[in-house]
């Protein structure tokens, strides 16, 4: 067997080809290499002759312990959705054994498409694909939310209130072991303040209201077939899947769902303090073109995807400020744990992160203005 391994986790690559044979047959050729992008578990694309897999492993170090990189709990929900409405890769073997490479893994499906970060291909830049893509992202959400909650999450919260409250325990756990570090370099007061207000405003919800949730429902985490078609094909990073609110869900999307008409969270602090930051202009791209798809004039808005969500559903989303802005406080911790992966360990640290220094800042003013009327849900 011939071995190629360009991810330093799995060294010379022998005990994972081993493992790997186990489950699929011998292979004269094998060639692993590492897959950019994301921020929780690890991606290994595994070249095992002419056949390819994906291994999803957590990370040797998480910049949110409690949050992100839980691969037994990616695999129970991958599991959960096969042979479903939802699309998601087909699991294909797991590995308990620590000693391949370095912690427990699986392997799942390579599935073929692209995902939409900002701006769309240019094959789905027409009105009528660019509404077909919400749908289809719409419609995979109010699918799962019928999905039975797999066995494994019975120990999740079982009503929606109880679901909450532990996302906001979370969140200021995670914040506060983030600001063990991130402190020594500023602080972002309006993290703490927003979760003060979501607290004071937590909803009424009906005890039997949960539901299976994805935890990380959002652009960037689906997949669309190649062509002109523009069907989803794969949803994807399942780490924080769990028994909760199923609107939680839906206000996670809605607030990565800018629309043209949103005021600006590039606040006047921001850029005077920041403004010759060597990676200011990666703020200003995270902030202003991640948003390119969302916000352009011929993409459906916020209230195109609430209204569909609700009529395939059969369930109406309230309470939209808050839901909304809970998304934006966990995205601004999350990315506070990343800044603290940043200042523990730079060499090592994934290249965005310098730029978390700042973001925190712009999402505690994204929540800011939500939970103060100033971003309605409809244009």
């Amino acid at each position: 067997m011939d071995i190629e391994a360009h991810a330093e986790r799995v060294g010379d690559g022998t005990a994972l080809a081993a493992e790997l044979e186990s489950a699929f047959g011998p292979a004269e050729s094998v060639v692993v290499r590492e897959l950019p992008g994301g921020n929780a578990n690890d991606t290994l694309l595994v070249e095992w002759d002419d056949a390819e897999y994906v291994v999803r492993v957590p990370p040797t170090s998480t910049p949110a312990p409690e949050m992100l990189a839980d691969v037994g709990r990616e695999y129970a929900a991958l599991g959960a959705v096969a042979d479903t409405e939802v699309p998601a890769p087909r699991l294909l073997h797991r590995c308990r054994d620590a000693s391949v490479v370095g912690d427990e893994f699986f392997v799942m499906e390579l599935l073929d498409g692209e995902v939409i970060e900002d701006r769309v291909p240019e094959r789905f830049d027409s009105p009528a694909a660019r509404e077909r893509i919400v749908d289809e992202t719409t419609d995979a959400l109010a699918a799962l939310h019928d999905v039975p909650v797999p066995d494994e999450f019975d120990a999740d919260p079982d009503t929606p209130e109880a679901y909450l409250e532990r996302e906001l325990r979370t969140f200021r756990d995670q914040l506060a072991w983030a600001e063990e570090r991130t402190t020594e370099e500023r602080r972002v007061d309006g993290l703490h303040d927003l979760a003060d207000r979501l607290e004071d405003r937590l909803p009424e919800r009906p005890a039997d209201a949960t539901a299976f949730v994805h935890g990380d429902y959002k652009p960037d985490n689906l997949m669309f077939a190649p062509g002109d078609a523009a069907d989803l094909v794969g949803v994807l990073d399942w780490e924080m899947a769990a028994r909760g609110d199923p609107l939680a869900d839906v206000g996670w999307l809605l607030s990565y769902w800018e629309q043209e008409s949103d005021p600006s969270i590039m606040t006047d602090e921001v850029r005077e303090r920041y403004g010759d930051h060597n990676y200011f202009e990666m703020l200003r791209v995270f902030v202003e073109d991640y948003s390119g798809f969302t916000s352009h004039p011929d993409s459906p808005g916020r209230g195109h995807i609430v209204d569909r969500y609700e009529e395939r559903a059969g369930r109406e989303y309230r309470h939209d400020e808050f839901y909304r802005a809970l998304g934006t406080l966990k995205l601004g911790v999350i990315t506070e744990g990343f800044f603290r992966a940043h200042l523990d360990d730079s060499p090592n640290a994934k290249p965005t992160y310098p730029v978390m220094r700042m973001v925190p800042f712009v999402l505690a003013e994204q929540g800011r203005q939500i939970l103060d009327g100033e971003v309605p849900l409809r244009e």
